[in-house]
């Protein structure tokens, strides 16, 4: 039988979890095929009962699994640490607050049985969303996408399945600060679409604020693309033929027996190039920042002994 697994990072997810549960599992139950399946909700530091709710879970399921972070890592590092954890053949990602909705699962099952390595969802349009979020996620996709060498398609998010074969190739990469939509694009496994409309948060606030999506951007940006370096270089060359005009407007000022006052086009020149030279020490500096944190062999996650209500029911009788 073949098994596929469903990974959920969760931060602050308490009153979800339960909801969560309950559609995937009616999902599944209606499917024509059975499979064997599980659930890993990886509890991402979250300072609610998110992990008391997922061990009350797991007292009733066999299908639920937890990993836990020993602090909060962040989405993506928790997203790794589920997919390394997950033992299906495939495994489907989505976040725990359902505006991924869980009916489009058989959907995706369908697709990678007959033969896609990835299913990405591509979301058209969110329910409940601000203008200037939105606003937001457009610009930031048509940036990365103007400075990346691998593109992202606008609206593909972490919802989304993956074979094993893309599982296994995407956590070889172990990146400490894993930007995972586009390791999976630079990976070049051709996708299958499916279109969907995300709902509204159920319960409970975003985790992921204005401040978080700057981060990620940050991280995506440095992670696909050396055009910020390269902007360095193409500054300088166009200061350079700047100079170049400046100084032939010089000499024939002088030849015309003109006067220059030669200490504001000294501090000019000093200024321009101080600026200049400031900026690329400053994208250098942000280049050195990534080669410094990959050499430093830190993982990109810390998780803790995954709940085994077994042995925590032989620990009470003892």
């Amino acid at each position: 039988m073949k098994k596929f697994s469903v990974v959920v990072p969760a931060h602050n997810e308490e009153k979800n979890v339960g909801v969560l549960f309950e559609e995937i599992k009616s999902c599944i139950d209606a499917m024509p095929e059975k499979y064997d399946w599980e659930l890993i909700f990886v509890d991402d530091g979250s300072r609610d009962d998110t992990v008391g709710a997922v061990k009350a879970l797991i007292a009733t399921s066999r299908n639920v699994r937890l990993v836990q972070l020993s602090r909060n890592f962040g989405h993506q590092a928790a997203l790794m640490a589920g997919l390394t954890a997950a033992r299906g053949d495939a495994v489907i990602s989505m976040d725990c607050d359902l505006q991924h909705p869980p009916r489009y699962v058989p959907e995706m099952i369908r697709l990678w049985r007959e033969g896609a390595l990835v299913v990405e969802m591509e979301r058209k349009r969110t329910e409940g969303i601000s203008f200037a979020k939105h606003m937001f996620s457009v610009g930031f996709y048509k940036f990365i996408n103007k400075l990346s060498t691998v593109p992202i398609r606008e609206g593909v998010s972490d919802f989304r399945l993956l074979d094993r074969v893309a599982v296994d190739a995407l956590v070889k990469i172990n990146d400490p600060k894993p930007f995972i939509r586009g390791l999976i694009a630079w990976l070049g496994f051709k996708p299958k679409t499916i279109h969907y409309v995300a709902e509204e948060r159920r319960h409970g606030v975003p985790s992921y604020n204005f401040k978080k999506s700057l981060r990620l951007a940050h991280q995506a940006l440095m992670s696909l693309s050396h055009e910020p370096l390269r902007f360095s270089i193409y500054a300088s060359a166009l200061l350079f033929a700047l100079c170049i005009v400046y100084l032939v407007y010089v000499v024939a000022v002088t030849m015309r027996g003109g006067v220059i006052p030669g200490w504001p086009s000294v501090i000019i020149s000093v200024l321009v190039l101080g600026a200049i030279q400031m900026m690329s020490l400053g994208v250098l500096g942000e280049y050195v920042a990534q080669i410094f944190e990959r050499t430093r062999n830190l993982p990109p996650y810390v998780a803790l002994p995954e709940y085994d209500p077994d042995s925590e029911e032989g620990a009470k009788h003892e």
